[in-house]
């Protein structure tokens, strides 16, 4: 019995043609004094089906951020498995970590937290727009439908039709603000933030069912999620531990 551990990446999919919506825009907006540590949770639900116990169910992915001062740290997910045979046992869950400092081009990805890792020097803009962590949003296209206000903390969603659709684009989109995220360090789109005074804290776009002209058969509803949320129970030393390794290992990043 041959016993193999293989591991895959999560959500390292193209979405070029589903995400059309979104390109790459430098700069940042954000008048309130920013906090200089913080940590954040980015979670993502893909439109992307794939065969579950239950049926059909859509690709997840959570990624944590970590900030302090001019650090960044993302803790980034991939599943590891035994392969007993041809057939995947005992998954687990584990990071991939990329450290940079804010301003620089460059930054440090590191496998594992440990001396001993494999390091990679990557451009932070080449692995921020690749994962789909650093986007902003075009609406060219859309129509603006309504606006709905709730409570006194200045939260507000705005919600928008795509009419000039083809197949496979999105139906409705839905962006949630709050004005009090403006003081975080990252944005998912800073061009809508400064027009709305708000930070951009959820993205939600719907696919309706459609027909798929390759297959000749409808395709399910879908969605596309992306939101962050403030961590307030993150292990602090996972970001002192990254910056000590590559102390030791004397890598400046």
């Amino acid at each position: 019995m041959l016993i193999i551990k293989t591991c895959i990446a999560t959500s390292r999919f193209s979405l070029m043609k589903l995400l059309v919506f979104f390109f790459l825009l430098s700069g940042c907006a954000t008048k309130p004094k920013r906090l200089t540590s913080v940590d954040l949770e980015l979670r993502v639900l893909y439109p992307v089906l794939i065969p579950g116990p239950s049926g059909y169910e859509p690709i997840k992915d959570t990624v944590f951020i970590q900030f302090r001062r001019d650090t960044v740290l993302y803790h980034i997910p991939f599943i590891e498995f035994d392969m007993v045979g041809l057939e995947a046992k005992n998954e687990r869950r584990k990071y991939y970590y990329f450290i940079y400092r804010m301003g620089k081009d460059s930054g440090i990805y590191m496998k594992y937290l440990d001396t001993s890792t494999a390091f990679s020097k990557v451009n932070v803009d080449t692995m921020l727009v690749n994962r789909a962590f650093k986007k902003d949003i075009d609406l060219s296209g859309f129509q603006f439908i309504n606006r709905e206000s709730w409570g006194s903390n200045g939260k507000f969603t705005d919600q928008y039709a795509y009419p000039a659709k083809q197949e496979d684009d999105l139906d409705s989109l839905y962006l949630n603000y709050s004005k009090d995220f403006m003081n975080l360090p990252f944005s998912l789109s800073p061009k809508l933030d400064s027009i709305q005074k708000a930070r951009l804290y959820r993205v939600h776009a719907i696919f309706n069912e459609q027909q798929n002209s390759m297959e000749n058969k409808p395709y399910p509803k879908r969605e596309y999620i992306l939101e962050f949320e403030v961590k307030k129970d993150m292990n602090h030393l996972i970001l002192d531990s990254a910056i000590s390794i590559l102390r030791q290992r004397n890598l400046s990043f």
